[in-house]
């Protein structure tokens, strides 16, 4: 038992989760409901001893009973005092329904069928359906609105009826776990549910890209993103591959390390700075167009140099970032170490690099463009973790836009 709050616990075993407060929100526990396809049916006992099991561990705590239940698995909220517990079930006939209530001590009304879906935003409408919102507010006392899914129902509309495709290239060292990338594959997606565009990633290891095969590797992808990361393996593909976005004209997002890999890429390749590289990667390097800021890791230990949470940023007018944000100030998530070097501004400018965004001060250089391209640019945070599927965020937007453009273009 870990206390984690004064007024929350957390108990745990194999099969449970279970957090016991002080009735003001919802608790969850899960547990499966078997299916037998032997003996064609569902055995429900398992699914009657959790609760059981549930209220003896809070009957010690004086809390009462569970109160909340989901899907094929279970989730229960409890409250002190007083509650009726709620369960849910996965494509159950009628009895399977009339079993967990009485055996579980269920209200009727509040066995809620939670099916598996295609989409997973199609979960909250298929919830709606079942009343599911309307039970937990009545459980919980809140006097509340009918919902609106309107919104949320066109979303999905779109989702499930795309009216063109796009191919994006995401180059990182990580890509054979899909999952260190969630983030940013789901604000690709949607950003292309909100144009009605079917997005396709194509994992490519930049550990793998080399002269001779960045062009095979990167064929017929719409548009390239090099996410972030920290590390130098791996790094020269993504280089490699933002050489080859920026020759091929083909849109380009570097977001936080691809940032940084964009700016090496245009200061070795387009502003002659042939040992251009940054601090992180070679420590003895010449020119360090990425490195620490002067300060920055003075007799600090490496953790405490993360320049971490929302940080405000003033963007460039008549630049790509204020067309996707449609405002001159912006304030956006950032986890990183390594800041662009000053002392290089100068130089990159005068060969075209375009500074779009800077901190307040003027000091911290937060995103950079290439001008005339559809989508070149390169940001310094972390835009993935603001996007929403009902509100994609407007980088994404512009870059998935970019791909969608670049498509159509090529295929005239």
């Amino acid at each position: 038992m870990t206390k984690l709050l004064d007024s929350t616990l957390v108990l745990c075993d194999l099969d449970h989760l279970l957090l016991a407060g002080d009735g003001n929100m919802p608790q969850v526990v899960r547990d499966v409901l078997q299916l037998f396809s032997s003996r064609g049916g569902r055995l429900t006992v398992f699914s009657q001893r959790s609760p059981r099991a549930v209220r003896a561990v809070l009957g010690g705590l004086r809390l009462a009973a569970p109160a909340l239940t989901c899907g094929g698995t279970l989730a229960y909220r409890f409250s002190e005092g007083s509650g009726q517990p709620l369960c849910s079930f996965a494509g159950c006939e009628e009895s399977i329904f009339k079993k967990i209530s009485m055996f579980c001590n269920v209200k009727p009304d509040c066995v809620i069928e939670n099916i598996t879906l295609p989409f997973l935003y199609e979960a909250p409408l298929m919830l709606e359906r079942e009343n599911f919102s309307s039970i937990v507010c009545r459980e919980l006392g809140i006097q509340a609105p009918a919902s609106d899914m309107h919104e949320w129902t066109e979303m999905v509309h779109r989702m499930e009826h795309p009216e063109k495709e796009v191919h994006i290239g995401l180059v990182g060292k990580y890509v054979a776990l899909h999952d260190a990338y969630l983030s940013v594959a789901e604000a690709l997606r949607h950003a292309g549910f909100a144009q009605s565009a079917q997005v396709h990633i194509s994992w490519i290891d930049s550990e793998t890209i080399t002269p001779e095969t960045v062009a095979e590797k990167l064929a017929g992808q719409d548009g390239i993103i090099i996410p972030g990361g920290f590390g130098d393996r791996g790094v020269e593909g993504m280089i490699l591959a933002a050489r080859y976005a920026r020759e091929q004209d083909i849109p380009l997002f570097g977001i936080c390390l691809g940032m940084q890999i964009a700016v090496i890429e245009f200061a070795r390749n387009a502003a002659g700075i042939q040992n251009a590289n940054s601090g992180e990667f070679d420590e003895l390097c010449k020119d360090k167009v990425i490195d620490f800021m002067p300060g920055q890791s003075d007799n600090i230990d490496k953790g405490g140099t993360l320049r971490l949470g929302s940080y405000p940023c003033n963007i460039m007018p008549g630049t790509a970032m204020e067309r996707c944000y449609g405002t001159g100030s912006i304030c956006e998530r950032h986890r990183h170490r390594y800041e662009f070097n000053n002392e290089y501004r100068e130089i990159l400018q005068q060969h075209g690099l375009v500074l779009s965004g800077l901190s307040p001060d003027g000091r911290l250089v937060e995103t950079v463009e290439l001008p005339g391209r559809d989508f070149y640019v390169g940001v310094q945070f972390h835009p993935e973790f603001k996007s929403r599927p009902n509100r994609p965020h407007p980088l994404f937007m512009g870059f998935v836009g970019a791909a969608i453009t670049n498509k159509e273009r090529r295929n005239k």
